[in-house]
C-alpha cells in the first residue's frame, strides 16, 4: 500500500462536521475560511475511488487536519 498524506497545523474539523467532509458543496463555513464551492474533497474522493485508493480524514499530530489518500500495491 502507498500512502499520501497531506496535513496542516489549523484548527481541524470539528467533529459534527466530520462525517459530511467527502460529499459536493458541503464547507465548513468558517468566517475566515476563503470562498469556495465545497467541491474539492469530494473531486479527492471521485479520483481516489477511480484509481482504486481510498481517502480518510484524521486528526494531524499537534493538531490540525489530515487527509490520507491510501493506493493498493500495484500488481503486475
Amino acid at each position: 500500500e502507498v500512502r499520501l498524506r497531506v496535513s496542516d497545523h489549523g484548527p481541524g474539523v470539528p467533529a459534527s462536521l466530520r462525517r459530511d467532509l467527502f460529499r459536493p458543496f458541503r464547507r465548513t463555513r468558517r468566517a475566515d475560511a476563503p470562498a469556495g464551492l465545497g467541491l474539492g474533497l469530494a473531486l479527492v474522493k471521485e479520483l481516489a475511488h477511480a484509481q482504486g485508493a481510498s481517502v480518510r480524514y484524521e486528526d494531524a499530530a499537534g493538531g490540525g487536519a489530515a487527509f490520507v489518500v491510501s493506493f493498493p500495491n500495484a500488481r503486475s
